[in-house]
């Protein structure tokens, strides 16, 4: 609506209106839960066809599928409304079009990538690898233009018809969310730490802006961006050394999902270790629950992310073993999903550090798993 241009940002709009379209047919938390569930039916049918599609043995795509399931953060989501789960499925549909060989598809490719940036700006990451692999090889072979020309027009189409859309309705042409200046400006300020931290828009601060101010998201925004550009400028070593602590906070925990489970959002892992260091002791751990509570509590948290750290210590031994012996059959058939991760971690670098970010990487990561498991089962039975 033309009210909104004074919001702070536009977040999602893609996403936003079709949970707009949802409500307005059944306005229930439950409607979000059941196209939560299918979303997430829709994910792992893609995972396990996208498998197929890369992984030379079938099995392997079945492995695929157990590893996803396992992976207790797709249940925690089912249970928020949060952007993952969309952007998932039009992310991954757009893999599995790539992967085909007709020009048709490549178009899908490019509409679905489209869609997946109008549900979060990472799907950027995706076009970049997309381009990069196209650019190293592509453009010796006379078909592979004709399938890139095809993806990208196919991907400007669905940007148009978006960003028009929203520009009949609201005035402006917008087709993805408008906040990466206040995330920017969140990763480059005296209180950054690397994490998603709003300190920087409290009065008295730099990104702060008095209500009485009518300033649109656009005017916000190039304030912000301003004022992180000033700050990277005359702090260069400062927001450097910011980069390693953003990386722990995008791969330290994965808390974020998982705590829907236990019903205990305000129990964050760093949540609990603020309270730890500041009281000196762990009186303060999950304070006001009963001891059933906190045993469970411990017992998911600790399962989930014994899994997932070994998921991921996999996924870099992988990656490790693969460019040591250049096995360079497998680097191509994986080249999307390495480039996308490579450049999305780029752009949490510029910006901020949170566990929920990662959330694409681990699940296209998945797909590379299978044969670095069977290399390790065959390990052990020599």
């Amino acid at each position: 609506m033309p009210h909104h241009r004074f919001d702070d940002y536009i977040l999602a709009p893609l996403y936003i209106n079709f949970l707009i379209g949802l409500l307005s047919i059944n306005n229930s938390t439950t409607t979000i839960l059941l196209a939560n569930l299918v979303l997430n039916f829709l994910q792992l049918f893609l995972l396990y066809k996208i498998s197929k599609q890369l992984l030379a043995q079938k099995n392997w795509a079945r492995l695929a599928v157990i590893l996803y399931v396992c992976y207790l953060t797709n249940l925690g989501l089912v249970l928020l409304n949060l952007t993952e789960l969309a952007f998932g499925v039009l992310s991954l549909a757009s893999f599995h079009f790539y992967l085909r060989t007709q020009k048709r598809d490549a178009g899908l490719a490019g509409a679905f990538l489209a869609l997946a940036i109008g549900v979060r700006p990472f799907g950027w990451a995706l076009l970049l690898a997309y381009l990069s692999i196209y650019l190293c090889h592509g453009t010796r072979c006379q078909a592979q233009h004709a399938r890139m020309m095809s993806l990208l027009l196919g991907f400007s189409l669905t940007i148009a018809a978006m960003g028009f859309t929203t520009k009949s309705y609201f005035g402006d042409f917008i087709f993805t969310s408008t906040t990466g200046t206040s995330n920017l400006l969140m990763g480059a300020n005296e209180f950054a730490n690397g994490a998603y931290n709003k300190k920087v828009f409290e009065p008295g601060n730099p990104g702060f802006i008095p209500e009485g101010e009518s300033k649109t998201y656009i005017q916000k925004g190039e304030l912000w961006m301003q004022e992180a550009k000033y700050w990277i400028q005359t702090h260069p070593l400062s927001w450097l050394r910011l980069l390693p602590l953003k990386l722990l906070h995008l791969f330290g925990r994965d808390d974020w999902a998982v705590n829907t489970l236990t019903h205990s959002n305000d129990w964050s892992l760093y949540h609990l270790g603020k309270i730890i260091l500041q009281t000196k002791g762990v009186s303060g751990f999950l304070a006001g629950e009963s001891l059933g509570f906190k045993l469970g509590f411990a017992a998911l948290q600790i399962i989930h992310h014994i899994y997932y750290f070994g998921m991921l210590a996999l996924l870099l031994h992988q990656l490790y073993f693969l460019l040591k012996h250049k096995h360079k059959e497998e680097l191509g058939k994986f080249a999307v999903i390495y480039l996308s991760a490579l450049y999305g971690i780029g752009i949490n670098l510029m910006t901020v550090g949170d566990p929920r970010y990662k959330y694409p990487y681990m699940i296209f990561g998945i797909m590379t798993l299978p044969p670095a498991i069977a290399r390790w089962r065959a390990s052990l039975k020599k």
